[in-house]
């Protein structure tokens, strides 16, 4: 039986992701065994018709897709942000659970645990995420506004980074490192809904070379070719 280290040690290594934003250490920089994949992310299947319907009724509003990820539940200063911007008029889609924002927002809030991606994110205005591997792609290939929330997980805390580094996103630490998270929230949030034309052309330039990028690793990546 292979122990953990034995992984490590394997002759080709893959990288779901790109070398702009899975930047790896010094050492390994030209390491030839570490193959870039491209993002390995889902095609939307059926669009459910509440979503749909959603989306028509809101059509004036700003919309915001938030998303925690499915595997933890996310600490309870997440739900004060998903309060705060729906008070202010803000059309919310989330794998975040609330029922005090599902009764007092029936409108403009909604839940499920699950999301057709692509097209989500091509209804909405901005993306907030904890940065997952799959997660973060998404907002760059279709040129989103975006925050990243920090889990204190350093891996996605790097690449969270390295987003708000070229200027395709901004990130505010995880709850747990810092005391003022909400309020960093708000103005963080406000700032960025209410982007600068400036800034938001600097930032789809940076997600147009991304993009590029990402369709390159697509194209050229072969499993079957790998030595």
């Amino acid at each position: 039986m292979q122990s953990l280290s034995d992984l490590f040690a394997a002759e080709v290594k893959i990288v779901p992701g790109i070398r702009s934003l899975e930047v790896l250490p010094e050492k390994l920089k030209d390491d030839p065994s570490y193959f870039f994949s491209g993002p390995l992310i889902l095609e939307d299947g059926e669009i459910p018709l509440d979503l749909n319907l959603f989306f028509k009724k809101n059509r004036l509003r700003k919309k915001v897709y938030l998303t925690y990820g499915c595997a933890q539940k996310p600490p309870a200063e997440i739900k004060g942000c998903l309060e705060y911007m729906l008070k202010n008029n803000i059309a919310l889609i989330t794998n975040v659970e609330d029922e005090k924002c599902r009764q007092l927002f029936p409108e403009t809030f909604y839940y499920s645990q699950y999301m057709p991606m692509h097209f989500v994110c091509s209804q909405v205005d901005m993306a907030i995420h904890h940065c997952g591997s799959a997660t973060y792609h998404y907002p760059v290939l279709h040129k989103l506004n975006t925050i990243t929330i920090g889990t204190e997980c350093y891996d996605r805390e790097n690449v969270a980074l390295r987003l708000k580094e070229l200027h395709v996103a901004e990130h505010i630490p995880s709850p747990g490192e810092c005391l003022d998270f909400i309020q960093q929230f708000q103005n963080t949030f406000d700032q960025q809904i209410n982007e600068s034309e400036s800034s938001r052309m600097q930032r789809i330039h940076m997600q147009e070379i991304l993009n590029k990028e990402i369709q390159a690793s697509l194209t050229n990546f072969d499993m079957m070719r790998l030595n």
